[in-house]
């Protein structure tokens, strides 16, 4: 349950950027998100970027530009990325409007090369992508396309149509474009295609996504718990810069109140937590300066310390619930998921199935008070798993049925 105001401004990027060579240890594990219909679309993308030492940083920003033209939001390896910028840099002025998607033109055939003449290492596969946009204020068009790499390998390039279309580490999250698709079409169905509230609809669905998936998908798949939003319309593109004021449910107590912003501050993108004034200036990946060190996480929803599925695997499922207390009122609800295992971690997919609910009285007194919980898992056997499945619907309110079936029912009550 969350709760949002949001103020925007468009962060307005005029100056030139200084483009250096900064060759480091990270490799930007990231999650790029694209809405797109017809000459309208909407990005999501992250700030975090991962070591091989382990840590994270979270203050990278996954966009680049190379002049009114023509921009990229960057996933993957940042040494591939450092070459590219330099050879696409080499051949701009000949990129048109005709030939920025030709597999001969000359934006692939410089990205092509740089790719194969660049080496795979054990440290860094090269595996390397990006949503580009190119923009001709002549016709007031734009195009939208897709890049894919990988060191020693090759390339491949090609201009995306309407729909969802996913980039970086997120995308192993199963069935994660068919999800999004159907959430943002009905969405733009009813209330129509505008740029930020749209974006903001795509963000706020892909936050539900990885809540689901549990709060250490974010540590495992390399990806920030905070998200930047883009809005592209005919031959404009706007990064909205924000301001955001809410709070998140937190089982058992009070709600966990946010207040940070992303805005420009001193002329420099700037991530800042109002609450304990904690600020951070985003770079790209040009002018990151950090070495990996050290992590530095930006968590003011503090989505990192929600319910984790994954720690309540039982064989091949996952059992979730949900229980709400108001006054003597209660509802409760189960799902069940299964695991899925990324890089050798186990995360949960995040397409829960419903497999009870009902409303009743709630214990407000005694020992064994019913409590407020956002999620939590049930550890049922395996052994009890099809019996628990096939009579959870008519003893969802039985917490003595629950006490036979779930080893942790207790902690359906306040201690």
């Amino acid at each position: 349950m969350t709760y949002n105001h949001i103020n925007y401004i468009v962060l307005l990027i005029k100056e030139k950027t200084s483009y250096y060579k900064m060759y480091f240890g990270g490799i930007t594990l990231t999650i790029l998100v694209l809405y797109k219909q017809h000459e309208k679309s909407v990005f999501v993308s992250d700030f975090r970027v991962s070591f091989r030492s382990a840590s994270q940083v979270d203050a990278m920003s996954k966009f680049l530009h190379f002049d009114n033209r023509l921009a990229f939001f960057t996933a993957g390896s940042v040494r591939m990325w450092n070459a590219a910028v330099e050879v696409i840099s080499s051949v701009i002025s000949q990129v048109d409007f005709q030939n920025v998607c030709e597999e001969e033109g000359p934006l692939f055939c410089c990205l092509r090369n740089m790719t194969e003449q660049n080496l795979y290492t054990t440290n860094d596969p090269g595996f390397f992508g990006g949503f580009g946009i190119y923009l001709d204020p002549s016709t007031n068009q734009n195009i939208v396309f897709q890049i894919e790499g990988q060191a020693g390998k090759g390339l491949r390039i090609s201009q995306i149509d309407d729909g969802i279309s996913v980039l970086g580490s997120g995308s192993s999250i199963p069935e994660i474009e068919h999800g999004l698709q159907q959430k943002m079409d009905e969405y733009v169905t009813n209330n129509g295609f505008h740029l930020h509230s749209t974006a903001d609809k795509l963000r706020s669905e892909l936050k539900e996504i990885f809540i689901r998936c549990g709060s250490s998908v974010f540590e495992k798949m390399g990806i920030s718990p905070i998200f930047n939003i883009s809005g592209l319309v005919n031959s404009s593109l706007q990064m909205f810069g924000e301001e955001l004021i809410g709070g998140n449910f937190v089982s058992g107590g009070p709600s966990k109140k946010y207040h940070f912003s992303f805005e420009l501050m001193n002329d420099e993108p700037t991530l800042h937590d109002v609450y304990t004034n904690v600020q951070y200036r985003v770079h790209n990946i040009l002018t990151f300066p950090y070495d990996g060190s050290e992590s530095i996480e930006f968590d003011p929803e503090g989505l990192t310390e929600k319910f984790d599925p994954s720690s309540y695997v039982s064989g091949k499922k996952i059992y979730i619930l949900s229980q709400w207390v108001e006054s003597s009122d209660m509802e409760r609800v189960v799902f069940k998921t299964s695991p899925f295992i990324y890089r050798q971690m186990v995360l949960a997919n995040p397409n829960y199935v419903q497999l009870a609910i009902a409303h009743g009285k709630a214990k407000t007194s005694g020992q064994r008070r019913h409590r407020n919980i956002y999620r939590i898992g049930l550890l049922v056997s395996q052994a009890n798993q099809e019996t628990f499945e096939q009579n959870i619907q008519a003893n969802i309110m039985d917490d003595n049925w629950l006490t036979t079936y779930v080893k942790n029912a207790d902690q359906l009550f306040s201690k």
